[in-house]
């Protein structure tokens, strides 16, 4: 994909509107006010590049502004990073990785728990990023490059237990895209699909394409897929002495086009002496089968 220029901070109304809305805490506001920019035809074809620079610590962000979801990132960083460091994987990620350490994000969207792994494993660590969608893994890969985090590697690649081409269904939040089709009920929740590429991570890391030193934790959030991506990268698992699986899961009541995943992946890693476990109050407890109804995050390691 070629690079398009990205507008600097001096030239464009975008950064002085922003200067004011960086400071909302709050995600209603973010949401009001992206409504208000569609209407007003902000949505474009052609992507529109910007830095957005890092709050609180965190890194900055290369954003396309004629993204929905990018637009409200760039606009709201402070109300998008206190959401998302304030959920279990965002708090246990930054109570556990350390610096030196190995991460796999499966799932990483624009990159923000990518970019945050990236400055706490420093030059020393390693962070792998895989993301299907084009235009969010080029902001992804963008975002890398302007940290100048050369430690991470990007992958433009969906993982499952497949090898191939296949659809991807986007939403126009940019949040939940997903190899999996809805029920037919709901099948207008997807704005459009682009075709991806689809793979193992065994595969990749059989051929070097992946090449850890160690892997000490596994994100996966996939919107459904999860089963299939544990599923392929097994091997993987046992190869580097099975580091921590942290997943998003679904029970029962989780989801309509991917309902009740948690056991399916609970079995491929239990198999592997994996025990399922969730992050609350800032410790680990164990999980009953039944506790699992609706979406939840569960962390899966060995004993």
């Amino acid at each position: 994909m070629q690079t398009a220029p990205v507008k600097r901070h001096a030239l464009g109304i975008e950064h002085r509107v922003r200067a004011f809305t960086q400071h909302v805490p709050f995600r209603a506001g973010a949401t009001l006010f992206n409504v208000l920019l569609s209407t007003m035809g902000k949505n474009g074809r052609e992507p529109n590049w910007l830095v957005s620079d890092g709050v609180e610590g965190y890194p900055a962000m290369e954003l396309n502004v004629s993204s929905p979801f990018q637009r409200r990132m760039f606009y709201f960083p402070r109300a998008y990073w206190q959401r998302l460091m304030g959920l279990p994987f965002g708090r246990y990620l930054a109570a556990t990785l350390e610096t030196g350490e190995v991460f796999l994000d499966i799932g990483a969207n624009v990159g923000f728990y990518s970019l945050f792994a990236a400055r706490r494993v420093g030059p020393s660590g390693r962070v792998f990023a895989f993301e299907p969608d084009p235009m969010t893994f080029e902001s992804l890969r963008r975002s890398v490059r302007h940290n100048g985090f050369d430690w991470v590697s990007c992958v433009n690649a969906a993982l499952s237990d497949r090898e191939g081409q296949m659809p991807f269904y986007t939403v126009s939040d940019g949040s939940a895209h997903s190899l999996v089709p809805e029920i037919e009920s709901r099948a207008r929740r997807y704005s459009g699909r682009v075709e991806v590429r689809v793979t193992r991570l065994d595969d990749l890391t059989r051929e070097g394409i992946v090449d850890p030193p160690r892997i000490d934790l596994i994100k996966i959030d996939v919107e459904g897929e999860e089963s299939r991506t544990v599923g392929g990268m097994r091997a993987t698992l046992e190869k580097f002495a099975y580091p921590r699986v942290w997943a998003e899961v679904r029970g029962p009541r989780g989801s309509t086009r991917a309902p009740d995943t948690y056991p399916a992946v609970a079995r491929e890693l239990r198999d592997l002496g994996y025990v399922p476990l969730q992050w609350k109050k800032g410790a680990l407890r164990p999980v009953r089968d039944a506790d699992i109804q609706g979406r939840e995050d569960v962390l899966f390691r060995r004993p």
